[in-house]
């Protein structure tokens, strides 16, 4: 797993919150309360990485 202060883009956020926790669910908006981004940048990271 990558270090945390190696993580830099909002994509790279997304992809390790979501590898960590590779047993749950999220909605958009939980991404994004538990990383501290906007809804529209969980959105588009998500978009990307799908």
């Amino acid at each position: 797993m990558l270090q945390p202060h190696l993580i830099a883009t909002v994509n790279q956020k997304v992809l390790s919150l979501l590898a960590k926790f590779s047993d749950q669910e999220f909605y958009e908006r939980e991404i994004a309360r538990k990383l501290g981004i906007s809804y529209g940048s969980a959105n588009r990271a998500l978009n990307e990485l799908y």
